[in-house]
């Protein structure tokens, strides 16, 4: 190359109007972005219930509306052992005396009032569901207030269903890639939620028994993700 032409190639890279091959490549191959939320389920049949039931009596004499209900929770304890339940997870302990207002009610009439017991009892094997439940009515409970099935393992049932979220994930920033005609590169931010803690709720059902009625169903617990990859136009550099 002639000096002066070399001494003028210097002179314009120095000024920046010649850029490297290098540096042009790497601009146009600047990785753009593309960003998924997506779910994953988990299904299971619930392998325990809690029960959580009252007792509640009411009369003008609180000892004998008290010695009714103690009655009664004696008797649904006794059905719960009947049913393979375990005394440590049978809790009966919690009371309340309540009065009865009426705004008819006349000074020279006494005053009602209602006790309640409360017991949880927790059910771990399914089979004996029925047993329980209509043991509990026999019992006398009066007051079923909720009846939570639950998983026998949440925290696998939650990964399964957080492992399903990210393959989705995966899946449909490849194929946006793919659509896009551009390449799909790693994950640059991700964020979780809905399955670290799972929700049980009751789904399609099927019979316990012919006899009973009763249905288990199973339990859906969902994980949320949503994700970001980088994209690069095909034929870039690895890694670009």
């Amino acid at each position: 190359m002639h000096k002066s032409t070399f001494a003028c190639v210097l002179f314009l890279s120095a000024l920046g109007l010649i850029a490297a091959p290098v540096a042009l490549g790497a601009e146009q191959c600047n990785p753009r972005q593309v960003s998924v939320t997506t779910s994953g389920f988990a299904k299971a049949a619930p392998g325990l219930y809690v029960f959580h039931v009252g007792i509640s009596h009411r009369g003008t004499d609180v000892s004998a509306a008290n010695d009714a209900v103690a009655r009664s929770a004696a008797a649904a304890v006794a059905a719960a052992l009947d049913a393979g339940v375990a005394k440590e997870d049978i809790r009966s302990t919690e009371i309340s005396i309540t009065p009865v207002y009426n705004a008819d009610r006349k000074p020279a009439e006494p005053q009602i009032f209602e006790v309640t017991r409360d017991i949880s009892i927790v059910l771990r094997d399914p089979s004996h569901y029925a047993e329980l439940a209509e043991g509990l009515i026999d019992a006398g409970v009066n007051h079923i207030t909720r009846i939570e099935a639950r998983p026998s393992d949440p925290r696998a049932l939650a990964d399964q269903a957080l492992a399903e979220a990210v393959a989705n994930a995966v899946h449909k920033a490849r194929l946006i890639a793919h659509k896009l005609g551009v390449k799909l590169g790693p994950a640059l931010r991700i964020s979780e939620s809905g399955g670290v803690h799972p929700v049980p709720r009751v789904m399609a059902m099927s019979a316990d028994s012919a006899k009973s009625g009763y249905l288990h169903g199973q339990i859906k617990t969902e994980a949320q993700v949503s994700a970001t990859f980088a994209l690069s136009p095909s034929g870039c550099p690895p890694g670009s």
